[in-house]
């Protein structure tokens, strides 16, 4: 289990964009308590498959990626 920093760094994003794809119902996280703003854990396997499906993900509209022609120089 880990945290949402360490979810973050793995992932490429912020902390709260972790807390984001929580919310939204597409990584499943844990809180370590009961009180509404606990810390939310998430484990590694969920993480990953998360990575997963982003690699293989179409990019969206409007947005780029680093492989985008438009990064290289």
């Amino acid at each position: 289990m880990i945290g949402t920093r360490q979810a973050a760094q793995r992932l490429g994003i912020t902390q709260r964009q972790v807390r984001r794809l929580v919310a939204a119902g597409l990584l499943e996280a844990q809180p370590l308590g009961d009180h509404p703003n606990a810390p939310l854990v998430i484990s590694e396997e969920n993480v990953e498959r998360l990575a997963v499906a982003r690699t293989l993900a179409p990019p969206r509209p409007g947005r780029r990626r680093e492989t985008d022609e438009r990064n290289t120089p």
